[in-house]
């Protein structure tokens, strides 16, 4: 017995020791960026989240994805709603979406880093696009395909504007950062903002395959609005300061499209009482003074002939209500008291 005890004793000791990491474990889970994606010495980027694998490239210090993001959410479409098109382009995102749609580990871009690849790289919308895949550049008569020197691998998947229009595929990529805001520099942006909620708006960065434009990576200066559907590269670590700032603009976003919706929402009762307020007629009970609510429904107004008849109605129930009032100044009808305004008790037999 007493040997069985201290060998219970000793395996309790190892345990404690041995054991107490995977036991916190399973009462607090650790978050990291294994959880949700895993990077191989490869380079391939699986997003254990839906299983999606995605090639990656290490571009001046960062590891970029080098395909564009195809992680279903909400708020997310698939150009021209054609599945083919996602598994050819990835998914076209609202800016909020965008925000959130990364695995962890990985973040949406600000314009700043975009802006880099552009700045450092010499005619970056060559260098960045596909070998192939892109429209003929009939403004420069030539091939509108890249080099994709970098292994970026920019596609042309078009873009979706606020109303559900698809535009641009095959001629033209689009890229949301996470930089909110509007308006070429700061004058600009200070113009937009006495006009605009700049808060509305967000920047993204495009290649397009003619117009001027082959060689050339743009950000977008006018800014569209946060409603839009573009495409999602996505960038591995950030550090700190990367990390809070986007999770920041990502709080920020969730909030303001609840506070939008709450909006949308108070709007909505708003006119929906209206509506039954114009619908609505009011009778005052001259017993009490009291008044009430009487509601037309289903009133059809064939050439006036139903509304004139509904009107010639209620001027009989008045006559007759104003007849009765005059009786009983004459008559005594009783000591009882009437459980409705005179007249109404007939409505039914008009």
């Amino acid at each position: 017995m007493r040997k069985l005890l201290l060998t219970t004793a000793a395996v309790a000791a190892i345990c404690w020791v041995g054991c107490s990491k995977t036991s916190a474990a399973e009462l607090v889970p650790e978050t990291n960026a294994t959880d949700e994606a895993e990077l191989s010495d490869s380079g391939i980027l699986t997003d254990k989240r839906d299983g999606q694998k995605y090639r990656t490239a290490e571009i001046l210090g960062k590891r970029w994805m080098a395909e564009n993001l195809n992680y279903r959410t909400d708020s997310s479409w698939c150009y021209k709603n054609a599945d083919s098109n996602c598994a050819k382009y990835g998914r076209l995102y609202n800016w909020t979406a965008a925000m959130n749609a990364c695995p962890a580990g990985w973040y949406l871009p600000a314009r700043s880093e975009w802006r880099q690849l552009s700045a450092k790289i010499d005619s970056a919308g060559k260098r960045l696009k596909t070998k192939s895949g892109w429209m003929w550049d009939e403004y420069e008569n030539k091939s509108g395909n890249g080099t994709d020197e970098y292994g970026f691998s920019a596609l042309p998947g078009g873009n979706r504007n606020s109303v559900g229009e698809f535009r641009g595929g095959g001629s033209g990529g689009w890229w949301w950062t996470s930089t909110e805001g509007i308006g070429r520099n700061d004058d600009d942006a200070r113009w937009w903002a006495a006009r605009v909620n700049i808060r509305d708006f967000a920047f993204r960065m495009y290649i397009i395959s003619g117009y001027g434009g082959y060689n050339h990576l743009f950000y977008d200066t006018d800014g569209p609005a946060k409603s839009h559907g573009n495409s999602v590269r996505c960038v591995q670590g950030g550090g700190a300061e990367n990390s809070g700032k986007a999770l920041d603009s990502a709080r920020r976003a969730r909030r303001m499209d609840e506070e939008k919706k709450q909006k949308e929402a108070e709007e909505r009762a708003k006119e929906t009482t209206q509506r039954i307020e114009n619908m609505s007629a009011y009778f005052t009970d001259p017993r009490d003074g009291r008044k009430y609510r009487v509601v037309t429904i289903g009133r059809q107004d064939l050439d006036g002939g139903e509304s004139k008849l509904q009107n010639r109605r209620l001027l009989v129930l008045r006559q007759r209500y104003l007849l009765l009032r005059q009786i009983r100044q004459v008559v005594q009808l009783g000591d009882g008291e009437e459980s409705v305004p005179g007249g109404m008790a007939s409505a039914q037999t008009l």
